[in-house]
């Protein structure tokens, strides 16, 4: 959420922005005064660049307290000054309107968001869902959605709806596959931004854009050569991973990254540069002296979300039988309900920590978030994704005006006859957050 003011005591605070026709290597700095005074303690000197052309950047720290006063933010780029924010930290609270929390996804046949993300199939429908929060009938507010850097549309007027809640609009037509932007806006006033890639076909309430992902040790033709296998003979000095893709529009950025051993040693974004559809896309990972010996894992995200995820073994050892495996697991949903009068609480955040984050670890980084939904109008949500079984999990439920709930340690066992249909049902009681 986009904020001008914070509570004393404040520790997580993040300058978010945009980039457009940035370069490897020239500067970038970021100044900042308190009260009018230098704050080096908060300021980023001279860096060279390296995030790419096009995209987004953040520059902030969490785990430190920041000590109340007015906040100026000059950002510079080859010492010229590009941009500037203020933020003021202590004082009262001052109810702002704002929007947050914007999540995509498709309608289902009763009108409710499913299949939330970043990243989706191409369709002639796309719906986003939001917070609002301290809105007042009248006020001057748009939806602006862009494709490629190109304005599509725009909606709004004056607000209607009541102070706090959620919301969901839609864009439709001929949407190509691609990138698309989704600005909103309180009184000309930025308040929420979100990117969503269009890309491959759907399935259900998942999006088909990468698939069939397999591993060789060599390549001819563009295509694997010898045995397609998980499980290579030691020293071997070339590892090719391939995947087969499907409308995935050139120019969009994504990202993949090796792990050895479950630790990752290379990860690296850049923009598609191939045809919209194809097969065998080939990643390598060469050595000339050898592979060590280890399980080799090979990510790829499109819009932050996880699409593939497949794992060999160099040297000695099997895989598991259920290594690599995205296909099959649990989907979870629900309902959550305020526990004092049982109705449905829209806007609640629902979110599933990555395997080796607790909750405590947690710190509202978008990369510990294994999945995530948003509650509808009626209170019910679906995750965005399976939860494989055999994975220990963490829970973060959060909604205004409630108190959170979380929880650790949940594990999804197959032979559980509760989860025989593949499906996990919750149904969640909030209470309200009496001192809020």
């Amino acid at each position: 959420m986009f904020v001008t003011r914070l509570p004393s005591g404040a520790s997580s605070l993040y300058l978010c922005f945009e980039y457009r026709n940035m370069r490897p290597g020239i500067t970038y700095e970021l100044r900042t005064t308190r009260n009018g005074d230098s704050a080096p303690a908060v300021s980023q000197a001279p860096m060279l660049w390296s995030g790419g052309v096009n995209g987004f950047w953040y520059i902030g720290s969490s785990g430190q307290v920041w000590q109340n006063g007015v906040y100026e933010f000059t950002l510079l780029i080859e010492g010229r000054v590009v941009q500037t924010a203020r933020i003021t930290i202590g004082g009262a609270p001052e109810p702002t309107p704002s929007f947050s929390d914007i999540v995509f996804g498709l309608l289902d046949s009763t009108g409710n968001v499913i299949g939330s993300g970043y990243a989706l199939g191409v369709s002639n429908v796309v719906s986003a869902r939001f917070i609002f929060r301290d809105m007042a009938v009248g006020l001057p507010w748009a939806a602006i959605w862009y494709y490629e850097g190109i304005e599509l549309r725009r909606d709004g007027g004056t607000w209607s709806l009541g102070p706090s809640g959620s919301q969901t609009i839609n864009i439709t037509g001929d949407l190509l596959p691609g990138r698309y932007r989704l600005e909103l806006y309180v009184e000309n006033r930025l308040a929420a931004a979100a990117n969503l890639i269009l890309a491959g076909g759907q399935e259900g309430v998942f999006a088909r854009i990468l698939s069939n992902p397999r591993f060789s040790s060599g390549i001819s033709g563009g295509a694997p050569s010898g045995t397609v296998t998980e499980s290579f003979s030691a020293g071997i000095s070339d590892l090719y991973a391939f995947v087969d893709w499907q409308q995935l529009a050139p120019g969009t950025p994504w990202t993949y990254r090796w792990l050895v051993d479950g630790e990752v040693f290379f990860e690296h974004t850049e923009a598609w540069a191939v045809p919209e559809s194809g097969v065998d896309f080939w990643i390598r990972l060469s050595s000339e002296h050898g592979l060590p010996d280890g399980a080799y894992r090979l990510d790829i995200l499109l819009g932050g979300q996880l699409f593939i995820s497949q794992t060999a073994r160099v040297g000695l050892g099997q895989l598991p039988v259920t290594a690599g495996n995205l296909a099959t697991g649990v989907q979870a949903g629900g309902v959550v309900v305020d526990a004092l009068t049982g109705e449905g609480i829209p806007g609640v955040l629902f979110i599933v920590l990555k395997a080796q984050f607790s909750v405590a670890d947690f710190v509202w980084d978008e990369s510990q978030i294994f999945g995530m939904s948003m509650t509808d109008s009626r209170g019910r949500f679906e995750l965005d994704r399976l939860l494989p079984y055999g994975e220990l999990y963490s829970v973060v439920i959060v909604a205004d005006g409630y108190l959170p709930v979380t929880a650790d340690a949940i594990r999804l066992d197959p032979a559980d006859p509760e989860l025989a249909d593949g499906r996990l049902e919750f149904r969640l009681e909030l209470n309200r957050d009496l001192t809020s």
